[in-house]
């Protein structure tokens, strides 16, 4: 009778053991894929707006029939700034200082969302879970939606009475690879 006793309490404790390792290693998941995007100077982010992807320095932006590239040219030791869109392509040649400001313009709703997405780390142990979502609401009108699956983020706005609403995903995080085409290499530049 002990026997069985101690074989069903072993049991019960490796089940008990085994569902905090499994809460655990979603917990770690949140984590590790919030904290690439956080760190990371490589990612895409996407909403039925628009597409950017950053590989490093180099930046592509599409809305619409539009596309923006930011890039440094090792070659020509150039920094360029390159809209292509139904009127063709103007590239113009910057300094550093105008790249620096570009960039932060470019980059900025990804900057606001890594932001966001730090503070959400923080306060995860604190919100509840439903159906692999986690709601934070930052004002009685304004709320965002975090749910992380198989590498990417998905991160939603939400304005209460708006119908302004906006969802993101972020994925390709340490492996977005933004490739210049030839037409926009070989543009002529406008200093």
């Amino acid at each position: 009778m002990k026997s069985v006793f101690k074989r069903i309490t072993a049991l019960i404790f490796a089940v008990i053991m085994l569902s905090l390792l499994i809460m655990l290693a979603s917990c770690n998941a949140y984590d590790s894929v919030i904290d690439s995007f956080i760190k990371s100077d490589n990612y895409t982010v996407e909403s039925e707006n628009y597409t950017l992807m950053v590989d490093g320095a180099t930046v592509n932006f599409t809305m619409d029939d539009t596309q923006m590239y930011l890039y440094y040219d090792k070659g020509a030791k150039s920094y360029y700034y390159v809209t292509q869109g139904e009127e063709g392509i103007t590239k113009l040649a910057i300094d550093s200082e105008q790249y620096i400001t570009y960039y932060k313009e470019i980059v900025s709703p990804a900057s606001n969302m890594a932001s966001k997405l730090s503070a959400f780390k923080h306060l995860r142990d604190t919100l509840e879970e439903t159906d692999g979502k986690y709601v934070i609401k930052e004002s009685e009108r304004n709320s965002y939606t975090v749910a992380v699956a198989d590498g990417e983020i998905t991160y939603t706005v939400e304005n209460e009475g708006d119908t302004n609403n906006y969802s993101y995903k972020i994925y390709n995080i340490g492996s977005t690879k933004v490739e210049i085409p030839d037409n926009v290499n070989e543009a002529k530049a406008i200093d």
